[in-house]
């Protein structure tokens, strides 16, 4: 937990993968199902920064090139509102 009812989550090496040609549309007595080719392009791997305000139910998302600790701190910066404690009551 980083502040009250907020939390962060970082994964890295997402792969960023793609089709190399079109699926083809399922026919009837044939294929039920969309045909897809076993070969793939790939183009690299990023990294997704996430968090989740509980109390509020606001989620937060970034997906960078790179996973390096500034990309996660300057994430956590712009992605998470400010949590202040709340005051003592008296």
């Amino acid at each position: 937990m980083t502040g009250q009812g907020t939390c962060n989550h970082k994964k890295p090496g997402i792969q960023d993968i793609g089709s190399t040609v079109p699926g083809l549309p399922p026919q009837p007595r044939t294929h039920t199902a969309f045909a897809c080719d076993n070969e793939y392009k790939r183009h690299g791997t990023l990294s997704l920064f996430a968090g989740i305000e509980l109390l509020a139910g606001q989620v937060y998302a970034s997906i960078e090139d790179y996973h390096r600790l500034r990309d996660l701190i300057e994430s956590s910066r712009n992605l998470m509102p400010v949590v202040r404690p709340k005051p003592p009551s008296r």
